[in-house]
């Protein structure tokens, strides 16, 4: 999150593009209420809609009534929250949605920061790339050098440890260094590396037809069903070069299938906790 003093000008001086800046917010607010089964996942886009409206409209009681006690994030998150709170009372969703249904609720948090709003989507990426077993390293190598993010040794050894040892530094340097090279370009260079342990492949066309194809599943996946998010190619390139960023920097530590397994079981456990003492 920017400085909170750039927040708190923006809110001065022009609260609308302050209010554009949180909208990921705003939609990550809305989207864990629908988690929680106060309504369907598919009412998301519409919780938000209403939320802007409210807000766009009393933008001027908003920016007087903030006293610069709390941060602006606090603020606007707390008055998402509520706006959020009015609708569903208001349309008397939740006893509807629920009906019929057994369902652990938890408030949302009462603050969110862009941090948490990415650390959000990494894990997202994380559940969504694990699915793909023992193809998520090739996945992974092929998204890292389409996307010229940067790679090493190490991401073609996960792939297959025998292959890697075609590989060499000035090999790796230029998929890094050589700002010219083209998509095609890179699709044959890398294809003996493949070739090595895939005896299925024939052409370095045939790497690129199955890197289009996982790359819409991930964005189906990541978008849901209903829809939840809007990826596309172009910001599904953005989300991985900010998730090589963070976890480069230290700033988040990817998931991995033991740690998947172990949040699962915790989750499990307190459900099962609730049950028995509702019983």
């Amino acid at each position: 999150m920017q400085d909170d003093k750039e927040d708190v000008l923006l809110l001065r001086e022009n609260p609308f593009e302050l209010l554009l800046q949180y909208q990921p917010v705003f939609e990550l607010i809305a989207r864990r209420y629908a988690c929680n089964g106060f309504y369907h996942f598919t009412q998301t886009d519409e919780v938000v809609q209403h939320v802007n409206e409210k807000v766009f409209t009393k933008i001027d009681q908003i920016r007087e009534q903030f006293d610069g006690r709390v941060l602006v994030r606090t603020y606007l998150s707390a008055v998402c929250r509520k706006i959020v709170l009015e609708y569903i009372r208001k349309k008397g969703r939740r006893e509807a949605f629920l009906a019929g249904y057994q369902v652990e609720l938890e408030e949302p948090p009462a603050v969110y920061s862009l941090e948490y709003v990415i650390e959000e989507e990494f894990r997202r990426f994380d559940k969504v790339m694990l699915m793909f077993g023992s193809k998520r390293n090739k996945l992974w190598l092929l998204m890292k050098l389409l996307y010229r993010i940067g790679v090493d040794i190490s991401d073609f050894e996960r792939v297959d440890a025998g292959a890697a040892a075609m590989v060499t530094p000035e090999w790796i340097s230029r998929f890094n260094e050589d700002s010219e090279l083209k998509d095609r370009e890179i699709y044959q260079l890398v294809f003996p590396f493949f070739l090595r342990f895939e005896v299925r492949l024939t052409h370095y066309d045939s790497l690129r037809k199955w890197f289009y194809l996982k790359v819409a599943h991930v964005i189906n996946l990541m978008n849901g069903s209903p829809p939840r998010a809007a990826y596309a190619e172009d910001t599904l390139q953005i989300l991985v070069e900010k998730y090589c960023d963070m976890v480069s920097l230290g700033g988040y530590i990817p998931l991995d299938e033991n740690s998947l397994k172990n949040t699962k079981e915790v989750t499990e456990k307190k459900r099962g906790r609730r049950v028995r003492s509702r019983s």
